[in-house]
Protein backbone atom coordinates (compact mmCIF):
# COMPACT_ATOMS: atom_id res chain seq x y z
CA UNK A 1 0.00 0.00 0.00
CA UNK A 2 1.09 3.53 -0.64
CA UNK A 3 -0.08 6.42 1.85
CA UNK A 4 -0.30 9.54 0.04
CA UNK A 5 0.48 12.38 2.43
CA UNK A 6 -0.32 16.17 2.28
CA UNK A 7 1.80 17.81 4.29
CA UNK A 8 0.25 21.26 3.66
CA UNK A 9 -3.04 19.85 5.45
CA UNK A 10 -1.96 16.32 6.77
CA UNK A 11 -4.21 14.79 5.03
CA UNK A 12 -3.48 11.13 4.06
CA UNK A 13 -5.39 9.01 1.06
CA UNK A 14 -4.06 5.33 1.03
CA UNK A 15 -3.66 4.27 -2.40
CA UNK A 16 -4.27 0.42 -2.72
CA UNK A 17 -3.87 -1.60 -5.72
CA UNK A 18 -1.40 -3.76 -6.01
CA UNK A 19 -0.77 -7.39 -5.07
CA UNK A 20 2.23 -7.48 -4.11
CA UNK A 21 4.93 -5.32 -1.91
CA UNK A 22 5.60 -1.92 -3.38
CA UNK A 23 9.41 -1.35 -5.63
CA UNK A 24 8.87 1.78 -7.42
CA UNK A 25 7.26 4.94 -6.32
CA UNK A 26 7.50 7.91 -9.14
CA UNK A 27 5.81 11.17 -9.67
CA UNK A 28 5.76 12.14 -13.04
CA UNK A 29 7.70 15.21 -14.54
CA UNK A 30 5.07 17.29 -14.59
CA UNK A 31 3.61 16.55 -10.88
CA UNK A 32 0.61 15.69 -12.36
CA UNK A 33 0.89 11.92 -11.84
CA UNK A 34 1.94 9.17 -9.97
CA UNK A 35 3.54 5.89 -11.21
CA UNK A 36 3.50 2.53 -8.44
CA UNK A 37 4.61 -0.63 -8.97
CA UNK A 38 5.16 -3.63 -7.53
CA UNK A 39 7.06 -6.29 -7.36
CA UNK A 40 6.36 -10.59 -7.65
CA UNK A 41 6.67 -13.11 -10.06
CA UNK A 42 4.18 -10.70 -11.82
CA UNK A 43 4.90 -6.95 -11.46
CA UNK A 44 1.84 -4.53 -12.36
CA UNK A 45 2.11 -0.78 -12.91
CA UNK A 46 -0.68 1.78 -11.44
CA UNK A 47 -1.13 5.07 -12.74
CA UNK A 48 -3.04 8.00 -10.71
CA UNK A 49 -4.20 11.45 -10.90
CA UNK A 50 -3.34 13.06 -8.12
CA UNK A 51 -5.86 15.59 -8.07
CA UNK A 52 -7.85 13.72 -6.09
CA UNK A 53 -6.48 11.49 -5.88
CA UNK A 54 -7.93 8.34 -7.97
CA UNK A 55 -6.50 5.40 -9.99
CA UNK A 56 -6.78 5.74 -13.67
CA UNK A 57 -5.09 2.97 -15.07
CA UNK A 58 -3.58 -0.22 -13.70
CA UNK A 59 -1.77 -2.83 -15.81
CA UNK A 60 0.46 -5.97 -15.66
CA UNK A 61 3.88 -5.50 -17.09
CA UNK A 62 5.05 -7.52 -19.87
CA UNK A 63 4.57 -11.81 -18.62
CA UNK A 64 8.40 -13.20 -18.08
CA UNK A 65 8.82 -16.94 -16.86
CA UNK A 66 10.53 -15.91 -13.85
CA UNK A 67 12.13 -18.15 -11.07
CA UNK A 68 12.84 -15.35 -8.70
CA UNK A 69 10.51 -11.98 -7.80
CA UNK A 70 11.38 -8.90 -9.12
CA UNK A 71 14.22 -7.14 -7.08
CA UNK A 72 13.38 -3.37 -7.92
CA UNK A 73 11.64 -1.46 -10.36
CA UNK A 74 12.86 2.14 -11.65
CA UNK A 75 10.08 4.38 -13.56
CA UNK A 76 10.99 7.25 -15.59
CA UNK A 77 8.58 9.50 -17.82
CA UNK A 78 9.38 11.84 -20.69
CA UNK A 79 7.82 15.58 -20.87
CA UNK A 80 8.70 16.06 -24.29
CA UNK A 81 8.56 12.81 -25.93
CA UNK A 82 5.58 11.53 -23.78
CA UNK A 83 7.44 8.49 -23.53
CA UNK A 84 7.74 6.28 -19.95
CA UNK A 85 9.82 3.71 -19.08
CA UNK A 86 9.58 0.91 -16.86
CA UNK A 87 13.39 -1.03 -16.12
CA UNK A 88 12.87 -4.17 -14.30
CA UNK A 89 15.84 -5.49 -12.04
CA UNK A 90 15.75 -8.91 -12.20
CA UNK A 91 17.84 -11.77 -10.56
CA UNK A 92 20.29 -11.41 -13.05
CA UNK A 93 20.29 -8.55 -15.54
CA UNK A 94 17.41 -6.07 -15.92
CA UNK A 95 14.95 -5.16 -18.83
CA UNK A 96 13.03 -2.28 -20.12
CA UNK A 97 9.47 -1.48 -21.12
CA UNK A 98 8.48 1.38 -22.84
CA UNK A 99 4.74 2.80 -22.81
CA UNK A 100 3.45 5.31 -24.96
CA UNK A 101 1.76 8.01 -22.41
CA UNK A 102 0.60 10.97 -24.83
CA UNK A 103 -3.09 10.70 -24.28
CA UNK A 104 -2.23 10.49 -20.16
CA UNK A 105 -2.90 6.74 -20.37
CA UNK A 106 -0.69 4.11 -20.57
CA UNK A 107 -0.60 2.06 -24.03
CA UNK A 108 2.34 -0.64 -24.03
CA UNK A 109 4.66 -0.59 -27.02
CA UNK A 110 7.91 -2.87 -26.77
CA UNK A 111 9.99 -4.70 -24.10
CA UNK A 112 13.62 -5.16 -24.37
CA UNK A 113 16.34 -7.18 -22.01
CA UNK A 114 19.53 -4.82 -21.72
CA UNK A 115 21.28 -6.59 -19.27
CA UNK A 116 21.70 -10.64 -18.33
CA UNK A 117 24.28 -9.95 -15.60
CA UNK A 118 24.71 -6.41 -13.97
CA UNK A 119 21.97 -4.24 -11.83
CA UNK A 120 21.20 -1.50 -12.89
CA UNK A 121 21.54 1.64 -10.38
CA UNK A 122 19.42 4.60 -12.33
CA UNK A 123 17.47 5.63 -15.51
CA UNK A 124 17.22 9.18 -17.05
CA UNK A 125 15.65 9.69 -19.87
CA UNK A 126 18.45 12.86 -21.74
CA UNK A 127 17.78 16.38 -22.27
CA UNK A 128 19.66 16.79 -25.49
CA UNK A 129 18.52 13.49 -27.45
CA UNK A 130 15.57 13.20 -28.18
CA UNK A 131 14.49 9.65 -27.37
CA UNK A 132 18.00 8.95 -25.40
CA UNK A 133 18.13 8.12 -22.18
CA UNK A 134 21.33 6.75 -19.46
CA UNK A 135 21.51 4.22 -17.28
CA UNK A 136 24.51 3.44 -14.81
CA UNK A 137 25.12 0.05 -13.42
CA UNK A 138 28.28 0.00 -10.81
CA UNK A 139 31.13 1.55 -12.61
CA UNK A 140 29.40 1.59 -16.07
CA UNK A 141 27.80 4.44 -17.69
CA UNK A 142 25.44 3.47 -21.00
CA UNK A 143 23.71 5.88 -23.31
CA UNK A 144 20.60 4.29 -24.51
CA UNK A 145 18.43 5.71 -27.95
CA UNK A 146 14.93 4.49 -28.32
CA UNK A 147 14.65 4.05 -32.13
CA UNK A 148 12.74 1.02 -34.69
CA UNK A 149 10.48 -0.43 -31.50
CA UNK A 150 13.58 -1.12 -29.21
CA UNK A 151 16.58 -0.02 -27.74
CA UNK A 152 19.89 0.94 -29.33
CA UNK A 153 22.77 1.19 -27.13
CA UNK A 154 25.32 4.19 -27.84
CA UNK A 155 27.57 4.81 -25.69
CA UNK A 156 29.42 2.86 -23.03
CA UNK A 157 31.81 4.68 -20.29
CA UNK A 158 33.44 2.99 -17.45
CA UNK A 159 34.50 4.70 -14.55
CA UNK A 160 37.17 3.82 -12.57
CA UNK A 161 34.99 3.56 -9.45
CA UNK A 162 32.00 2.94 -8.18
CA UNK A 163 29.33 5.09 -8.79
CA UNK A 164 26.35 5.74 -5.72
CA UNK A 165 24.61 8.53 -7.29
CA UNK A 166 23.81 10.11 -10.33
CA UNK A 167 21.50 12.49 -11.86
CA UNK A 168 20.61 14.99 -15.11
CA UNK A 169 21.21 18.69 -14.54
CA UNK A 170 17.85 20.53 -15.22
CA UNK A 171 19.66 23.55 -16.82
CA UNK A 172 22.44 21.60 -19.18
CA UNK A 173 21.31 18.14 -19.53
CA UNK A 174 24.77 17.31 -18.43
CA UNK A 175 24.95 13.82 -16.50
CA UNK A 176 26.25 14.01 -13.29
CA UNK A 177 27.90 10.73 -11.70
CA UNK A 178 28.74 10.92 -7.50
CA UNK A 179 31.59 8.28 -7.07
CA UNK A 180 32.26 6.25 -3.82
CA UNK A 181 35.66 7.94 -3.39
CA UNK A 182 33.74 11.48 -3.56
CA UNK A 183 34.46 12.26 -7.38
CA UNK A 184 32.00 14.13 -9.51
CA UNK A 185 31.91 12.99 -13.03
CA UNK A 186 30.35 15.01 -15.49
CA UNK A 187 29.05 14.09 -18.88
CA UNK A 188 28.34 16.76 -21.57
CA UNK A 189 27.12 16.08 -25.68
CA UNK A 190 26.24 12.18 -24.59
CA UNK A 191 29.97 10.98 -24.89
CA UNK A 192 33.00 13.19 -23.49
CA UNK A 193 33.79 13.52 -19.76
CA UNK A 194 34.16 17.09 -19.35
CA UNK A 195 35.62 17.31 -15.73
CA UNK A 196 36.73 14.81 -12.68
CA UNK A 197 35.72 17.18 -10.01
CA UNK A 198 37.07 16.12 -6.61
CA UNK A 199 33.74 17.01 -3.82
CA UNK A 200 34.08 16.76 0.32
CA UNK A 201 31.34 13.96 0.75
CA UNK A 202 30.60 11.55 3.84
CA UNK A 203 29.94 8.09 2.87
CA UNK A 204 28.26 5.55 5.30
Amino acid sequence: MVILWDIVTDAKTNLIEHEFDIVCVKFSSDGKYLFTVDGGLTPSLSLWLLSGPSLIQHVYLPQKTRKRPVKNCLVEDSRSTKLLLVLENESEGYRISCWDFSKNNLNFMFVTELDSEACCNSLYFSKTVEGGFHTSEGSIIKMWKIADMGVKQQQRIHIPQQIIESGICALSGAFVALTFLGHAILLSNEVFIVTNLRVNILVY
